[in-house]
């Protein structure tokens, strides 16, 4: 934007008071340093505030003369030609540099530091005057050979060569190239040059008008830049015209339009500004300047060719839009080019203004060019964002930026932190690899794009704002963030996304079983993070749930809400199938604590079942069997998960990880989980006195461990369904704990009954009634047969002198 104090004045064109009868006839100019303008003449008279005055008056109101502005006496000053090189301060003639009321000079005077001039105004003549001078009645063709085109809406306007003026003041150099033109279509600009053309007629500039035109550069200008200007005068600067800088090899240039994505030696861009966005009005003037401040001039060579000026309704950009009670039922929508800035907590900063994304003519795509937060509002209202929405497109970066966003919101705010963790905003891309503070808690994506390769995303927008099942929250606005962190590099970064779509996806319920009831469990994928809250999920991969069997495809960290709490016990169970596709890095399942969502909780609930590596970070525990799992096979797994934790569980994790392919999109590897099974072990019952005693299912070792095979959940002694039946396979020595001790002394005499049967025979077969864990600690056995404590049902080695054991 121009400040107000760099302003033109507005609807003047004069000519010189000794003129005013006549119209000067306007010439080719061919000498750019000539002071001659359509209209008027700089060296009788200035406009506005005279500072385009390039006369010889040397005396002021007062009648005294004018101190040389080359020298500090009688007066010091700064005002010189280095400081102020476009104003002309030559021998003592009087000048307006620093944007005074009207030409001033320094007197000669000592004791008069500065004063006005009495310097003409131009008389006012008007801008079809000067228009009809040029052109006449005729067209270009009858009246000039030499002439480009303009297309203008239905019409070809024929801009000749003698409308050709220099444009601004004092930036032409003696002996530079001429433009040239090329087929009535190419501007080919040589060396330094300002210049501008009279239009055939004046054009009016709407909110909706368009400027094209194709830009091939073919030498970068030396210390300068490349620019078209529509103007309604001559002057560079002022709120009525804007000139559009195409190339620059100065860094950005804060007083112009900077286009973004500028065009590299020996290409050519196609060009497409929403002019009317920068301002609106009517011009007179169309200019080129080539600035080139080197110290060779000649330097710098650029085309424009094939200019149109159009005034186009708004491109509405269309989205496909699911129903939220028929998903399968999709309709196209049109979402209003209304561009509003997006501010960050309040401040609108972020946004270059000058800057518009561009919507194609179709409608299926749009194109983000440099530094934009920008909002457009969603049709009908909003959409209504749930558990299951999902927000797809294609994207491709052409130039890499800082960070890439894009956000579903109620409003045009980008939020602090703390509230920001409501995630309106996904990044796309980052590089700093996410870690930018203010933005810490916004979700990402873990896949990497390419520059330049064309990937299509669905993101589960509901899933990265931690929506539950039945939750909603309506979003007014879709927002796109291209963030350049630094204004010198504003131009640079450019995007294209295309083809979106926003739906409800069908999501199939999870179906487990929990101690023996099935249950069915919404399909809300939340993402599971590594250790210390890492990001190790790919969230625009989900997971492929069909009732009781879940797929993985790809890098997926992700847990379902049980919507309950269960609890694990030493008897408790972990059954299910697996079956294993494709082995990435690793293939793994948790029970994950109430209230956490990531691994490495500070128990042992993470399982891993298959994997190329092993667990370095030790994330996991490695329950994988001794004949690793291949491609294409399938292991039923019984994970007696109460030997490795006991304690509540409110939610399933499924993951498969795959960080061999960090750069990449880590879609490889397959895995599936199937006929989940949560239960506890059956607890032994006994019968005393004729009532049942359940004896729970938690298996510790007797006399000692090496007399044991551990790990005991490897070798457990299974108990049948009734509880009736123990069945002990292998080497055992195993105890069951009565939930409260039963004293023998009260018991009295008592008798044992049980059925027992030899499958296989082992060393000794027995059965044993203890206050403790400790084989064969009697006081005196001899005297005391209470202390006896086993007796042998079997046995098929020499006993010895064993006074605790019974044979039978």
């Amino acid at each position: 934007q121009i400040p107000d104090s760099r302003r033109k004045h507005r609807n003047m064109k004069v000519l010189p008071s000794a003129l005013t009868s006549i119209l000067l006839p306007l010439t080719l100019i061919t000498s750019p340093a000539s002071a001659q303008g359509p209209g008027y003449d700089k060296r009788y008279c200035g406009t506005g505030k005279q500072k385009d005055y390039r006369g010889t008056i040397s005396t002021t109101v007062g009648g005294r003369e004018c101190q040389r502005w080359d020298t500090n006496s009688p007066h010091s000053h700064s005002r010189t030609a280095a400081n102020y090189p476009n104003s002309d301060l030559v021998e003592n003639y009087c000048r307006n540099p620093d944007n005074e009321p009207s030409a001033w000079c320094y007197t000669s005077d000592p004791a008069k530091r500065w004063e006005r001039c009495d310097v003409p105004y131009c008389p006012y003549i008007s801008d079809e005057q000067v228009r009809g001078e040029i052109y006449g009645n005729g067209t270009a063709s009858e009246t000039s050979a030499d002439y480009f085109e303009v297309a203008l809406h239905n019409e070809t306007l024929q801009v000749i060569r003698e409308a050709e003026v220099e444009y601004d003041q004092n930036e032409n150099v003696p002996g530079q190239t001429p433009i040239e033109f090329d087929n009535h279509s190419d501007i080919t600009m040589t060396g330094n040059t300002w210049t501008a053309y009279v239009l055939p007629k004046a054009v009016d500039i709407e909110e909706d008008t368009i400027l094209e035109f194709s830009f091939t550069l073919t030498q970068e200008p030396d210390a300068g830049f490349v620019a078209v200007c529509l103007d309604e005068d001559t002057e560079e600067y002022g709120d009525n015209g804007v000139c559009f800088v195409l190339k620059s090899t100065q860094g950005w240039l804060k007083d112009y339009v900077n286009v973004p994505a500028q065009t590299s030696i020996g290409s050519t861009s196609e060009q497409r500004i929403p002019i009317g966005d920068m301002f609106t009005g009517s011009v007179n003037y169309i200019a080129f300047i080539q600035d080139s401040d080197g110290a060779d001039r000649s330097v710098g060579q650029s085309t424009i060719s094939g200019i149109k000026l159009s005034n186009v309704e708004d491109e509405t950009l269309q989205i496909s839009m699911g129903s939220h009670t028929e998903r399968s039922v999709f309709s196209n929508s049109y979402i209003s080019n209304n561009q509003v800035s997006v501010s960050n907590n309040g401040v609108d900063s972020q946004d270059t203004k000058d800057f518009w994304l561009h919507v194609s003519e179709s409608g299926s795509s749009i194109q983000i060019n440099g530094n934009q937060w920008k909002a457009l509002p969603l049709p009908d209202g909003g959409y209504d964002i749930t558990s299951a929405t999902i927000l797809e497109f294609t994207l491709q970066i052409d130039e890499s930026v800082d960070f890439l966003a894009v956000c579903l919101d109620n409003n045009t705010d980008v939020e602090s932190a703390e509230v920001a963790g409501k995630s309106e905003c996904v990044w796309l891309q980052s590089s700093d690899g996410w870690s930018s503070s203010t933005r810490k808690n916004w979700k990402h994506l873990t896949t990497s794009f390419e520059t330049g390769v064309s990937r299509r995303v669905a993101i589960p927008m509901g899933q990265y704002r931690g929506l539950g099942e039945g939750e909603v929250v309506n979003a007014k606005y879709i927002a796109f963030i291209q963030d350049i962190a630094f204004s010198s590099k504003w131009h640079q970064g450019r995007s294209a996304w295309s083809d979106f779509r926003l739906y409800e996806q069908n999501l199939d319920d999870l179906e487990l079983s929990l101690f023996g009831v099935p249950v069915s469990i919404p399909n809300v994928q939340l993402s599971l993070e590594g250790s210390n809250g890492e990001l190790q999920d790919s969230r625009d991969h989900i997971l492929s749930v069909d009732g009781t069997s879940v797929t993985a495809s790809g890098n997926n960290w992700k847990y379902f809400n049980l919507g309950q709490t269960i609890t694990v016990t030493a008897a408790t169970m972990l059954k299910f199938k697996f079956s294993l596709t494709e082995k990435s890095e690793y293939h793994f399942i948790c029970l994950l604590k109430p209230g956490v969502d990531y691994v490495r909780d500070g128990r042992d609930d993470c399982f891993l079942l298959a994997g190329l590596s092993n667990d370095s970070m030790k994330q996991f525990l490695d329950v994988r069997p001794a004949q690793r799992i291949q491609d294409g096979e399938v292991f039923e797994f019984n994970i007696n998960v109460g030997s490795y934790f006991e304690g509540e569980v409110a939610a399933i994790g499924y993951g498969l990880d795959n960080d061999l392919e960090i750069t990449n999109e880590r879609t490889s590897g397959q895995s599936t989980w199937s006929d989940v099974e949560i239960y506890d072990l059956p607890s032994l019952m006994i019968k005393m006195d004729g009532v049942d005693i359940a004896v729970p299912n938690k298996q510790i070792s007797y006399k000692s461990h090496p007399e044991d095979n551990r790990p005991i959940r490897d070798w457990l002694v299974d108990i049948d369904s009734t509880g009736l039946e123990a069945t002990v396979k292998g080497n055992a020595w195993r105890a069951f704990e009565f939930p409260q001790p039963l004293s023998i002394h009260d018991l009295g005499d008592f008798v044992v009954s049980f059925d027992f049967s030899i499958a296989e025979a082992g060393e000794i077969h027995g059965l044993c009634f203890e206050e403790n864990l400790i084989y064969a600690n009697v006081d005196n056995a001899a005297s005391d047969r209470d202390s006896i404590r086993c007796v042998t049902t079997a046995y098929f080695q020499d006993l010895g002198d064993v006074p605790d054991i019974i044979p039978t």
